[in-house]
């Protein structure tokens, strides 16, 4: 089992938007797809995988590690809240802390 380097629970909320100069079916299949691409050399990603059967929809569920620091590491869990096809994706996202 990875050793914990922060224990402490904090929620945290925050919200961010950018422009994509791309359709919009496309940056949604971006998103929605996002297990399903080879993570780049070097990337922090270093897992990035659903969770649970089927395609996705409210109530999908994503395991995330990705690298902080060379040694640390960072486990995410997400589940998609809201999902309209072509239209909104949402998740929420939450993480027990960094493990060496």
């Amino acid at each position: 089992m990875p050793q914990r380097v922060i224990d402490k629970v904090r929620k945290m909320y925050f919200e961010s938007s950018v422009s994509i100069n791309r359709p919009g079916h496309e940056v949604f299949a971006f998103f929605r797809d996002k297990d399903k691409y080879p993570q780049k050399r070097n990337s922090p990603v270093l897992v990035l995988e659903q969770t649970t059967e089927g395609e996705p929809r409210v109530g999908t569920g994503y395991r995330e590690v990705i690298r902080i620091l060379p040694f640390i590491h960072m486990e995410i869990f997400s589940k998609i809240t809201r999902f309209e096809p072509n239209e909104f994706l949402e998740e929420d996202f939450e993480s027990s802390g960094l493990f060496r």
